[in-house]
């Protein structure tokens, strides 16, 4: 690839990034780059933008710049691979076994997704279903009366520690937030940050 090659890619990067920022480009299977023999579309950069993990996907194809460098990446990588094709690069064992491995790849994981999504029951249907098992069996879902309890530990027994757990018993009743209270002042560092918070029990325990 020569330096007017890459000229013209980084020119076009440039045009896509203002185009992605308005216009609704990703409706369709749409051209975001075209150089002489090659194109990279709209499904080009959402397959690659697989290997971006899902939580921060959205953002990085709401980047147009971020865009941009991709679709210029994936064209430099389309004519450099039709380069090694020309030069017989996918006949060497290594280079057709790697071929090999990625297809499998792709295809098995498209299997695997079709399946998937063949076998995905609606909401409705779940619902319907789950509704179905507790009629038939309610007694599995029973559970015995039980309450939530916080609490706040003061661990020093010292007639300081004496002191303190009283005020805040009068705090209390005066009409102060357990919840704060108990992030201030317990000494459980368990149950400090749920504001005191140590779980449900049954009646006995």
């Amino acid at each position: 690839m020569n330096t007017k090659s890459f000229s013209y890619i980084f020119s076009a990067i440039t045009l896509l990034a203002g185009l992605l920022a308005t216009s609704a480009i990703w409706a369709s299977d749409a051209v975001l780059l075209q150089g002489k023999n090659h194109a990279i579309t709209t499904q080009d950069i959402l397959t690659d933008a697989q290997r971006i993990p899902l939580e921060s996907r959205a953002m990085v194809l709401s980047q147009p710049d971020t865009v941009g460098r991709i679709a210029g990446n994936l064209y430099v990588r389309r004519v450099m691979a039709d380069q090694a094709q020309a030069a017989g690069l996918e006949n060497d064992p290594a280079v057709s076994a790697a071929m090999k491995l990625a297809r499998d790849k792709v295809l098995s994981d498209a299997w695997l997704a079709r399946i998937d999504k063949e076998n995905t029951q609606p909401d409705t249907a779940l619902q319907k279903l789950a509704l179905n098992f507790y009629k038939a069996k309610p007694e599995k879902f029973k559970v015995a009366e039980r309450v939530r309890v916080r609490h706040i530990l003061f661990a020093d027994k010292t007639a300081e520690g004496r002191a303190q757990a009283e005020k805040t018993l009068a705090d209390l009743k005066a009409g102060a937030d357990f919840e704060t209270l108990a992030k201030e002042r317990t000494g459980d560092p368990g149950s400090k940050p749920k504001g005191g918070d140590v779980g449900l029990f049954e009646r006995g325990r």
